[in-house]
C-alpha cells in the first residue's frame, strides 16, 4: 500500500513539473527592469557604518521628507522598490496583492524581539512565536474589535 501511495504521488508531480517547465519556456512575459538609485555624492569609505553618512539624507530632505521620497521612488520604479533606502535590507511595497499575501507568510525572525524579554518578561505577545501569538490574538481579537 505504501508503494502504491508513493507512485500515485510521484507520477502526477513529475507530469505537472514537466508541463510547467515547458510552459515557462514558451512564456512571453518579460520581467520588469530593476532600477537602482545610486548615490551621486562622494562616499567616505573609511567609515565603518555607511548609514551614518551625513550626505545620505540629501535626496530625502530635498523631497520634503521620507514619505514624499518613497512616493517619488514608487512613481519612478513601480509597486515594489528595492533601491537604496535609508534602512539596510529594506524594500517598500505598495502592491495590495503582495501585502495581502505576506500577512500570513509565517513566523517573523526568531530573535526579532528577544532583546525585550528582560524588560517585558517571557510571557509577552511581542516575544511569542507565530503560532502562540496567533492563538492569543484570536482569543483577544474580538475584544479589540478585530475580526
Amino acid at each position: 500500500i505504501l508503494i502504491v501511495t508513493a507512485v500515485c504521488l510521484v507520477v502526477p508531480t513529475l507530469y505537472l513539473y514537466r508541463k510547467r517547465a515547458s510552459r515557462l519556456n514558451r512564456s512571453s512575459v518579460v520581467p520588469k527592469q530593476t532600477i537602482i538609485i545610486e548615490r551621486t555624492t562622494a562616499v567616505n569609505t573609511s567609515e565603518a557604518d555607511p548609514s551614518t553618512d551625513k550626505n545620505e539624507n540629501i535626496d530625502i530632505n530635498s523631497y520634503g521628507g521620507f514619505i514624499p521620497y518613497i512616493r517619488k521612488l514608487h512613481a519612478d520604479q513601480g509597486l515594489c522598490v528595492s533601491s537604496k533606502l535609508p534602512y539596510p535590507n529594506t524594500i517598500s511595497v505598495i502592491d495590495p496583492m503582495i501585502i495581502k499575501a505576506t500577512l500570513t507568510a509565517g513566523d517573523r525572525p526568531i530573535y526579532l524581539f528577544k532583546f525585550l524579554e528582560p524588560f517585558l518578561g517571557e510571557d509577552n505577545l511581542q516575544i511569542f512565536e507565530a503560532g502562540r501569538a496567533a492563538r492569543f490574538r484570536k482569543l483577544i481579537g474580538t475584544s479589540l474589535g478585530h475580526k
